[in-house]
């Protein structure tokens, strides 16, 4: 079943219709590559669709995510500023740049460590991580260098 398939039979499993509207946003998502935010999916939807409103689009994110079609993720590291991105189930974390607000996607070895500690000690078991790193990147870095 592809991700359009999926998010459709998540919506109905809820107790929702495929709208129009809904069915836009599914095929907005499917068609991105990348993490997007509620707000760009709705601009991007509103193109197509005028009156599209941001409700629409964030209980269709909110349906597809609680059926773990999508998963979220904080880019910010106090929490302000969520995206959205079709479920991998590869974890992806972010660095933000506190000085010119770069982000920059990661992944580590640790995180496969970090989460086997904590199936071992709480018996847990499809664990999901959510964290956001922060600090001043290497250009940020230089140049601070360079002007202090």
């Amino acid at each position: 079943m592809d991700f359009q398939q999926q998010s459709k039979a998540a919506i109905r499993a809820s107790g929702g219709r495929i709208t129009s509207q809904r069915e836009l946003l599914i095929d907005l998502l499917a068609a991105h590559n990348d993490e997007i935010d509620a707000e760009t999916l709705h601009q991007l939807a509103s193109q197509h669709d005028p009156n599209i409103n941001l409700a629409t689009v964030y209980r269709t994110l909110h349906t597809l995510e609680a059926a773990q079609v999508i998963t979220s993720h904080y880019v910010s590291t106090d929490h302000e500023r969520k995206v959205y991105r079709i479920n991998t189930k590869q974890d992806v974390f972010h660095f933000t740049c506190r000085r010119c607000g770069r982000m920059t996607t990661f992944n580590s070895p640790l995180v496969g460590q970090i989460k086997a500690a904590l199936a071992a000690e709480l018996g847990a078991v499809e664990l999901t991580l959510c964290m956001c790193a922060g600090g001043l990147c290497a250009q940020c870095q230089a140049e601070t260098a360079e002007t202090g």
